[in-house]
């Protein structure tokens, strides 16, 4: 029980390191790790393992509104997060992250219940309907705002993720990692340099859970089920999609993006065993690393609840601490330090082809921000390709 413990505080120490980094994904760190992962014991693996994704879920809407750099996971947070940034709440929206990351925690306990009684028959259904679905749900996104931006970044996206895809000259290990920092990470960074600094921020001390913030960590469960399920798909431009069911209430929609990462997580873990398929980096870890079972469906449901309330604790104490970091720190001398290091480690995972995939999402996800897309359509640099691919165009 204190090996379970000491592992798991690991894995949260890591979640809570690669949360806090922007354009740091759990999943490169799994990627560099898993060839050692594959040689230890599964009882220090999966606590580490678990303990790093679900925390990093809980906290990494933090440098989204913070530094306006958000991963693919958190692009919707960085710009009402940056309102409230401006308006000195920044504690206020990461509190709102939080609490829906805590209650979708909740939730999903429900929907997993449902979902293992008819989930797998769901899905065996609509699975050949997938690619047409991904099309419609595109289209929607499309249509709501402003077409012609919204087209030009779904064509460039689209064109750049199926040409990424199809090399062979990056490790397939690493592939995603140049395209999704340099759309999702670097462009904003680099956006981001040109902003003033941010006021002080206030400190606020009622910390419990809104109705609105409930209400949205509900719906954030909901939706961070359906993309844990959907290939392709991603939490954001699934909650994109589902915008309406929150009108101009703010602190209802922060609060579902904290719950739809977290929910995201726990779903695309189930997937592996409802079915058949892995839907995250950490999923494609658990599933080299062992056969999927009912006992450790079980285990890994039972991690999963250790480390969300675990992980809501220790931020909602060290949010304070990181507030008076960022603002002791020049904002432009971080955000130039964190271009750096990612640049430095994308040459390092991917030579030479990586940093051209990392320049050329970059510009491109560059000017999506130029144009006015919506920046949640980047993520047709998957969904296009896993349309291709399922109305079976090989790539």
């Amino acid at each position: 029980m204190l090996d379970l413990l000491i592992y798991t505080g690991l894995g949260l120490g890591a979640g809570f390191l690669t949360g806090l980094s922007p354009g740091l994904h759990p999943n490169t760190v799994i990627a560099m790790l898993l060839p050692v992962a594959v040689t230890m014991p599964l009882d220090i693996v999966l606590p580490l393992l678990i303990g790093m994704v679900v925390t990093h879920s809980m906290i990494n809407h933090i440098p989204a509104i913070l530094l306006g750099a958000p991963d693919s996971d958190s692009v919707l947070a960085a710009l009402p997060g940056k309102q409230l940034l401006l308006d000195g709440k920044a504690h206020l929206a990461i509190i709102h992250g939080l609490n829906g990351g805590l209650i979708a925690m909740i939730v999903a306990i429900g929907l997993l219940i449902i979902g293992l009684f008819g989930l797998e028959k769901l899905y065996t259904a609509w699975e050949p309907y997938i690619p047409y679905g991904l099309s419609l749900i595109l289209v929607v996104l499309v249509l709501r705002g402003r077409i012609g931006p919204n087209s030009i970044a779904v064509c460039l996206t689209g064109i750049l993720g199926v040409g990424t895809l199809m090399m062979d000259s990056i490790s397939q290990t690493f592939l995603l990692f140049p395209l999704l920092t340099g759309l999702f990470g670097a462009s904003t960074l680099i956006a981001t340099l040109q902003t003033n600094p941010a006021p002080d921020q206030q400190i606020i001390e009622e910390t419990s859970i809104t109705h609105e913030q409930a209400r949205g960590g509900g719906i954030g469960a909901l939706t961070g089920m359906v993309a844990g399920l959907l290939p392709g798909l991603g939490p954001s431009a699934t909650l994109a999609l589902l915008s309406p069911l929150f009108g101009s209430d703010r602190d209802e929609f922060m609060a579902s993006l904290g719950g739809i990462n977290t929910a995201d997580t726990v779903f695309s873990l189930v997937a592996i065993y409802l079915i058949g398929r892995a839907r995250s980096g950490a999923a494609v870890a658990v599933q080299q690393l062992t056969a999927i079972t009912d006992q450790l469906i079980i285990q890994l449901a039972g991690l999963c609840f250790i480390v969300v309330p675990t992980s809501y604790l220790i931020a909602m104490r060290l949010v304070p601490v990181i507030l008076r970091v960022y603002t002791t720190i020049p904002p432009k001398t971080m955000i130039k330090t964190v271009l750096i290091t990612l640049t430095v480690f994308i040459g390092v995972t991917c030579g030479i082809p990586g940093l051209g995939v990392y320049a050329l999402a970059t510009a491109v996800g560059m000017t999506a921000d130029t144009v006015g897309a919506r920046k949640s359509l980047c993520m047709s640099c998957l969904i296009v390709p896993v349309i291709l691919f399922g109305l079976g165009v090989s790539l």
